[in-house]
């Protein structure tokens, strides 16, 4: 919660001068149970590209800055990342005019609100302002809760962001900036959505020459813990997603809108990532790469004709209903060694009524079964606990990664995401409160009970499962298995740390 004094609530004047801007990827919350990530945080990094030509921008990424640093939250929950005593010398020593806060994850509120609190607290006067899914979907209650935040910036950031810093410089009425929120004489107003760029081209790459690119580098988790190169960045292609999977707060914030980057311009991005940066790998962070399949074949031919040479993945799930033989057979030969297979449930009745994913396990099994013949490796998140999901389906959901023979899977609990199908489901069943605390999610933790199973059972079935999964790897697949965890390795304490988590922490 913030602390800042509640009468420091209005928001500040406008007409004023606006000379360099401060964007922060806060300090991240983490259940000891998962693998620390270190990520270039690609949003700042392109509200930054857009901005750069008009102010003096600096990028503060807390999470790699201060990786090693960790601090203990409650049982098995830590903190990791700079100090706020650590943050706030670096905006002493900067000085904007203003500070942005990334709030991507809920779980990262907290450490958002203390990053606006020592802002204000090191100059009254500073402009603040807060992005991100958490704060699009929950505008009215961040303002509430956070007098220390003068602006929301609400779904696809940039051209916004800019829009709100050239109304604070020349005075105009902010009422018609729109995609924000902010305070005027007490009330909260939310402006109206502001229209989404279609064509994404136009819009700049990342800046990442202002992130500490070597430092993701020396780290080097990759995404999930999957990256076989040191030398791995991350990037996007697309916008949004075509499926309305009622768990996702992803498709909402996008505007339900799906939007694509041309390949030439994919292309050309890569190609700067391996030339300017010495990339080797590339893990791509769509939320539903494959949709198009005439584009993924057009990119992945331009990497094999420019020579490219760089392995890549998708770790941030596939529709494995848009893979087909030919569009694998392009991404195996462009080097594609992963995918990450967005299954969710091993229940059809699942699939269907309740997370509403235009998935046929049948024919998926077919796709995964060529997936595994042309050696690309497989892997999957499980979701169990779902409201009106039964034992007996969890079961075919834990399950079903041992029958497919994946190469690794995530298993995780449902928890609800402010703005999706899955909260208000929650909420009208009686199952969560209408303030229910996003920032304490935990994939390991059910934060519900129904009358047909208890938030305990959920817990102890995914533990299980992955237990369960990771003894048949170990026992079948043993060299598989070591390739594909195989990063894991240039950690060793933190490999102990979770493995003494997913074993014996709750």
């Amino acid at each position: 919660m913030s602390v800042l004094a509640p009468e420091r609530v209005e928001r500040p004047r406008t007409g004023r001068r606006v000379r360099k801007v401060m964007l922060v990827f806060p300090p991240m919350r983490q259940v000891t149970r998962q693998m620390k990530l270190a990520l270039p945080p690609l949003g700042i990094s392109y509200i930054a590209a857009v901005l750069r030509d008009r102010y003096d921008l600096e990028l503060l990424d807390a999470s790699v800055e201060g990786f090693h640093q960790e601090r203990k939250l409650a049982r098995g929950v830590i903190v990791f990342g700079l100090s706020r005593g650590q943050i706030r010398e670096r905006i002493e020593r900067a000085r904007p005019d203003v500070v942005g806060a990334s709030c991507i994850f809920s779980t990262a509120y907290p450490e958002c609100q203390m990053i606006l609190d020592v802002a204000k607290e090191v100059d009254p006067d500073m402009v603040t302002v807060m992005g991100g899914n958490h704060p699009t979907f929950l505008a009215e209650q961040v303002l509430a809760e956070t007098p220390s935040c003068d602006y929301i910036v609400r779904g696809e950031g940039e051209y916004v962001m800019l829009e709100l810093l050239e109304a604070i410089e020349k005075g105009r009425e902010l009422r018609l900036v729109r995609g924000i929120a902010f305070r005027n004489r007490g009330q909260v107003v939310l402006t109206p959505d502001a229209p989404l760029r279609d064509d994404l081209d136009k819009i700049p790459f990342p800046a990442r020459d202002l992130l500490p690119m070597e430092r993701y580098f020396d780290i080097s988790t990759g995404h999930s813990g999957a990256a076989i190169s040191r030398r791995a960045s991350t990037m996007l292609t697309s916008r949004g997603c075509p499926s309305r999977c009622t768990f996702c707060s992803s498709t909402v914030f996008w505007g339900n809108s799906y939007r694509v980057r041309s390949p030439e311009n994919v292309l050309t991005e890569m190609v700067l990532l391996k030339e300017r940066y010495g990339v080797s790998e590339i893990q791509i962070e769509d939320d539903n790469y494959t949709v198009v399949k005439s584009r993924v074949q057009e990119i992945c031919r331009g990497m094999v004709e420019r020579k490219l040479d760089i392995a890549w993945s998708l770790p941030n799930g596939v529709a494995v209903w848009t893979l087909t033989e030919p569009m694998l057979d392009d991404m195996k030969a462009s080097g594609c060694y992963e995918l990450l297979l967005a299954f969710e449930s091993g229940s059809q009745r699942v699939l269907k009524e309740i997370v509403k994913k235009p998935l046929h396990l049948d024919r998926a099994r077919k796709t995964v079964e060529y997936i595994q013949k042309i050696d690309i490796r497989t892997s999957s998140t499980f979701i169990v606990g779902f409201p009106g999901e039964s034992l007996a389906e969890m079961k075919l959901t834990t399950d079903l990664a041992i029958r497919l023979d994946l190469d690794f899977a995530f298993y995780f609990v449902a928890n609800p995401l402010p703005g999706t199908a899955m909260y208000r489901k929650c909420v009208e069943l009686g199952l969560v409160s209408k303030d229910y605390d996003f920032a304490n999610n935990n994939y390991f933790r059910a934060h519900f009970s129904t009358s047909d199973w208890s938030a305990r059972q959920v817990e102890r079935m995914a533990k299980k499962a992955f237990i369960k999964f990771l003894l048949f790897k170990l026992l079948h697949h043993p060299w598989r298995f070591t390739r594909r965890y195989r990063v894991h390795f240039r950690h060793p304490v933190l490999l102990a740390k979770l493995v003494w988590g997913k074993f014996f922490g709750r």
